[in-house]
Formats: structure tokens, sequence, C-alpha cells
């Protein structure tokens, strides 16, 4: 439960699905042959990209405090 509650307050959870909300919504356009707005397009791009961002930058942080956390010695 922990790791969820994280991953909300990263919003890494958040903007995965919108990313996967927006996906599905072009996908199913794309699938009716209904035109594809440009701003729909362009939106998914850039809220995947940013989602892609977070993720990272999430994964260096943690990557970085366990680093802190080898190299410190231990509390007596």
């Amino acid at each position: 439960m922990g790791k969820l509650y994280d991953a909300f307050v990263e919003s890494t959870v958040v903007m995965g699905l919108l990313v996967i909300m927006f996906g599905a919504t072009m996908c199913y356009m794309y699938a009716t042959q209904v035109p594809v707005p440009d701003g729909l397009i362009a939106l998914e791009t850039l809220l995947a990209g940013f989602w892609l961002r977070s993720k990272a930058g999430v994964e260096v942080r943690k990557s970085i405090i366990q680093d802190q956390a080898a190299t410190q010695p231990p509390e007596e």
C-alpha cells in the first residue's frame, strides 16, 4: 500500500492513467474512422512525454537515496 501511495504522491499513476485514457480515446476514434483532432494528438504526445520524464526522475531520485543510504556508516 505504501508504494501505491508514493506513486500517487509523485503523480506517476495519475499521469499514466491520463496517458492511457487519451490513448484509448485516440484508438477508438481511429477505429471508428472519426477524424482525430490535431490538438488531441498533441495533448497525448505532451502527456506521454511528461509522464516518461516524471517516471525517469522518480527512478533517479530513488537510486540517489539508496546510494546515500549505502554509503553512510551505521548509527550506533
